[in-house]
């Protein structure tokens, strides 16, 4: 496909060329070779042109008939004005020159060309119409270089194609920006300027839909669009549509000479096909295609809504991935208010545990005062009934507060196992997400390769049929050169003595024109041949339609995948919900420890408060054991005893205060390793981590700090061993309980 293309771009000029050469006098031929466009632009010194260099080479092709022709030209958009003055160049016998601009500045351009003008106005206006119109009723070549915007390309088409001569031409530049939706298109837009080009060449060919419908109903979502009218007698005269990179080269003939017309046999030999030869002179068989799908709904239309949707979907599922990570976020955010809640909790339980040590300070206080006045009485032994009762109520608040510390572990390991479960579903919903955009991505590209495709086949299909048309005119133009010897010969027949010299001059003529139709001969051959090649070229077309086809089912797969994965999305918006109930009644449960919390602490200060009444009671019952140490000899016995026993459980009490202590501080270290950083960038990183990975990082940094060693714990629990549980978490749960060891050598026993 590439080298058939090349040589149909390599031969068109030459063709071309050719065909401009034998339009021309004899005594013309010599000077047909002038300036290129290329060499006139670049040698332009005066106000500014600007052009694409691949425009120059375009022009070069398409404005060689015209070149040396009294030609008429419009150009919409103007800018700085010098592409006037390079027409005005490059056309020498140009007859008007006629530029028109909506920007008011344009005034003020002035040329010492009298066949330049302007017209300062829209183009799409009926104004600025009637103004060109008066420099010039009909126009060769248009020029549209306007806004480029889809609305006003379509517009001046619609306005101004009417005013074009046959076999004129009419160009519209910059098409590229028909894909930007600043200029108000888009690749999948219907209604884009491209997208109109493209119904013309449906128009085009309008002889062969097999429907009875006029070429103006194709174009009604544009006139709805752009409120425009399309005559039918304008659209039948587009006799051939040539696109180029950002280029579109629309050429204008009578309805009559744009059709198929009939079949043309040439050679006898039809050893393989021999129908063909009655074929010769027949017109193209009509197809009713009135059942056929594609007429009642356009193809692009198709394209467009199927575009759409994809689109919705990827907004539908970026909406998902947003509101997915915002749930994230909300976890996070209760995670982190539980952690905040067990700080608060643990600054309670160190309050608490200061009441303790203040109340232990007044009983050590209590405890000396006895020793030294060596007396105790019946109010003593009912004051140390309530010192009991207060250690008891300490000693209950304290396994409160040790009750509530291994309930907070425990919820603060299930956050942690809730939140990796929580990060790997977001990572794998982000992975599928970008498997899809990958799959988007490569669905594009394909598509765009099969369209670009599509338009060199019609591309070179369009260049065949320019070059055909070239090649009659020059085969006319040879008749009428061999017709106008003839007369002349004629015409001094009576002169053959005088003039023997000029006869064999003409005889010669004619033997070149005769070698020129050998020529032409062999250039039908090779058209021949590229029909062959254009042949070759629709059955590869057909084949991308068939792909396309393939395209389209794998959109349905993809379509399905996705309603898939949106049923998944739900299930685990379900489950996220649950989690959250999950989490609410965890932080019931957490009020309902603090409420407990604040209860015991009242009982403490109450206790405080009737030791501190107490005191006095205490005082007046040491000196009224001063005078009666001698009679209760017997029972200050019993109450150094007493003492004795009471000494004990103060200090069984303050074993296990400084083990609670111990128990939460070692706590707090277990939770700074498997929890420590997880807000900062590190910690989320190794969030997304494998868990068992994880778990068994945070095992041996645990084991490193002689924190906590998983071997140590089951060769000292063998019975935790054999069930298989993970060891931190049965210490956790049962082992601080139960006071297990640890079997750290370089750790208290308690820990």
């Amino acid at each position: 496909m590439k080298s058939l293309v090349g040589e149909t771009m390599a031969t068109e000029e030459e063709h071309v060329r050719f065909a401009a050469e034998r339009a021309l006098e004899p005594s013309q031929i010599g000077r047909a070779r002038r300036k290129s466009l290329r060499e006139v632009h670049s040698e332009q010194q005066g106000k500014v042109c600007d052009k694409w260099l691949r425009y120059l080479d375009v022009y070069e092709a398409v404005f060689a008939r015209f070149r040396d022709q009294p030609v008429r030209i419009l150009e919409i958009g103007v800018q700085n004005g010098g592409s006037l003055e390079v027409w005005a160049k490059y056309f020498p016998r140009a007859t008007a020159i006629v530029g028109c601009d909506v920007n008011p500045e344009c005034a003020k351009l002035r040329y010492n060309d009298e066949r330049i003008k302007l017209v300062i106005g829209d183009a799409g206006s009926a104004s600025a119409e009637r103004e060109i119109v008066a420099h010039a009723p009909e126009f060769d070549i248009i020029i549209d270089d306007g806004s480029h915007k889809s609305s006003d390309i379509i517009k001046c088409f619609a306005r101004y194609f009417g005013h074009l001569t046959n076999t004129g031409l009419y160009i519209v530049e910059d098409l590229h920006c028909s894909y930007r939706q600043g200029f108000q298109g888009g690749l999948y837009d219907p209604h884009s300027s491209m997208s109109f080009f493209k119904r013309l060449v449906d128009i085009n060919n309008s002889e062969h839909w097999g429907v009875a419908r006029q070429r103006a109903e194709t174009l009604e979502a544009f006139s709805e669009k752009y409120s425009v009218r399309f005559d039918e007698s304008q659209l039948a005269s587009v006799s051939s549509l040539e696109f180029s990179n950002s280029l579109c080269v629309i050429t204008k003939n009578i309805p009559g000479r744009n059709t198929l017309g009939p079949r043309k046999v040439a050679g006898h030999d039809a050893s393989i096909l021999a129908k063909l030869i009655a074929l010769d002179g027949t017109l193209i068989d009509e197809s009713d295609e009135t059942a056929n799908p594609w007429i009642r709904e356009s193809t692009l239309e198709r394209e467009s809504e199927a575009a759409r949707e994809q689109l919705t979907q990827i907004a539908k599922l970026q909406g998902e991935q947003k509101s997915l990570i915002d749930v994230a976020n909300a976890g996070e955010k209760a995670i982190a208010e539980l952690r905040t809640g067990l700080e608060e909790a643990e600054k309670r339980a160190e309050g608490q545990r200061m009441k303790v040590q203040e109340l232990e300070s007044v009983i050590e206080s209590t405890r000396q005062k006895l020793v030294t006045q060596e007396a105790a009485t019946v109010t003593v032994s009912a004051e140390r009934a309530a010192l009991t009762n207060g250690l008891s109520i300490a000693r209950e608040a304290l396994a409160a507060a040790q009750h509530f510390s291994e309930e907070l572990s425990t919820k603060l390991v299930e956050s942690e196992d809730w939140i990796f479960r929580l990060s790997a579903e977001r990572v794998a919903y982000e992975r599928r997400l970008a498997e899809h955009a990958d799959r988007e991505k490569l669905l594009a590209a394909s598509n765009a390769a099969m369209q670009f495709r599509l338009n060199e086949h019609e591309r070179v299909l369009e260049t065949s049929r320019l070059r055909l048309t070239a090649e009659e005119l020059a085969l006319e133009q040879a008749n009428m050169a061999r017709k106008s010897v003839e007369w002349r010969l004629s015409e001094r027949f009576d002169e053959i003595a005088t003039l023997t010299q000029r006869l064999h001059e003409k005889e010669n003529e004619v033997a070149a024109a005769r070698a020129e139709a050998g020529a032409i001969v062999a250039m039908r051959k090779q058209l021949a041949e590229k029909d062959a090649a254009i042949v070759q070229a629709r059955n590869a077309s057909q084949k991308a339609e068939a792909q396309l086809a393939r395209r389209f089912d794998e959109i349905a797969a993809l379509t399905l995948a996705l309603r898939e994965r949106d049923s998944a999305l739900r299930e685990s918006e379900s489950a996220l919900r649950d989690k959250e109930g999950a989490l609410r009644e965890k932080d019931d449960a957490l009020r309902d420890k603090d409420g407990v919390l604040r209860e015991k602490t009242g009982e403490i200060a109450a206790a405080r408060e009737k030791v501190a009444r107490l005191e006095p009671q205490l005082m007046a019952a040491t000196r009224a054991a001063q005078d009666e140490k001698k009679e209760s000899a017997s029972q200050l016995s019993e109450r150094f005893a007493e003492i004795t026993r009471l000494t004990r459980i103060v200090n069984d009490v303050e074993a296990s205060a400084k083990k609670a202590e111990s128990q939460r501080d070692w706590l707090r270290e277990i939770a700074s390793i498997l929890h420590g950083g997880s807000s900062s960038l590190k910690g989320k990183l190794f969030a997304c981590l494998p868990a068992a990975w994880r778990r068994a990082q945070q095992m041996e940094q645990l084991k490193r700090s002689r924190l906590f060693d998983a071997e140590a714990y089951f060769a000292g629990n063998p019975d935790v061993a054999k069930s298989a549980q993970d060891p931190l978490r049965h210490y956790l749960r049962h082992g601080l309980l139960e006071d297990r060891s640890l079997n750290i050598s370089s750790k208290e026993e308690a820990k």
